[in-house]
Formats: structure tokens, sequence, C-alpha cells
């Protein structure tokens, strides 16, 4: 019931509110990783980096095989969010390795997190990296160029550069 609720308040913007029903939750079973890993989603909605990083963390140790989507999603926006590129490739990874399109919600959340911090920091090449990798892993190629020119417009570095383009070039029939 709490979860539902959380779930409702997060489409209604109230990402503070929604955190703290996930926080609710977690106390009445604080080892259960399913909460864990979405409740760490949510903290991060809230701009509460650390608490998410600390809550999904904790969602991939106490869960079984295979690893949590929710919070691999959770560890790629705080890789995001504080421009670690280096952690970006792991979590996508495993983000993708995990999901293979079964849970829609998810992606929503990572679109609309990714356009948040697009939005809240335009410098930032990354939020357009991994925008571009999951709409190719969506074959949703023509955005996923789109994205491309963004992120070329934002990163000089020529490896990273160089890393989109060489997965681009996979992708190409």
């Amino acid at each position: 019931m709490l979860t539902a609720a959380a779930d409702f308040l997060h489409r209604a913007g109230r990402f503070d509110l929604a955190a703290q029903l996930w926080t609710e939750a977690l106390r009445a079973e604080p080892q259960a990783a399913d909460l864990l890993a979405w409740g760490s989603l949510h903290h991060w909605f809230a701009r509460d980096f650390d608490t998410a990083e600390h809550l999904a963390l904790r969602g991939l140790q106490a869960g079984p095989s295979p690893r949590s989507a929710a919070a691999e999603l959770t560890l790629l926006l705080v890789a995001v969010a504080a421009q670690r590129p280096e952690e970006l490739t792991d979590h996508l990874q495993g983000l993708l390795g995990i999901q293979q399109g079964h849970e829609f919600r998810l992606f929503t959340y990572a679109y609309e997190a990714l356009q948040s911090l697009s939005l809240a920091n335009d410098a930032s090449p990354w939020p357009y990296y991994v925008t571009a990798l999951m709409l190719l892993e969506q074959e949703r190629l023509e955005v996923a160029n789109a994205v491309r020119v963004d992120f070329e417009k934002r990163c000089e570095d020529p490896r990273w550069r160089a890393k989109l383009d060489e997965v681009f070039a996979a992708r190409k029939p």
C-alpha cells in the first residue's frame, strides 16, 4: 500500500514525499532487496543522492541474482549526477543486461531523470551519453543520433566521443 502511494506521489512530482513513504516501507522490511532498490530510486528523485546510493548498494547486496534493475538505474543516475563517467558503462550494462525491456517503468524513470539532469546542468554531456545509449538499446536510432549530436556539442574529450562512435558503428546494419 505504501509503495503504491509512493508511486502516485512520484507521478505527481512530489518526490520528497514519495521517498519518505519508501523509507517508511523499509522500516517494516529493512532487508527487502526490492524495497531497497525502488526506495533508492525514489530517494534519487528527491535529490538525496547519498541515501539513494547507499540504499541501492544495500539492495544489490541483499538481493538474489540477477541484480536489481532499479538499483542499477539508481547507481547509474548517481554517477551521471556526480559526473563520474568512468562508472557509467558498468552500471548501464548492468541495467540493460538485467532489463531486457521488461520493466517499462524503469525506462520511463530513467528518461525523466536524465532530462532533469540535462536541464539542471546544460553543459554536462553525461545525461546525453546515457540517453543515447539507452535509445540505441531500444533500437530508436534516429532519436539516438539526435541525442548524440547534443552529446558531441558538450563533450570535448576524444576518448568518450570515440566510445560512443564505436557503439553507434556496431549498431549500423
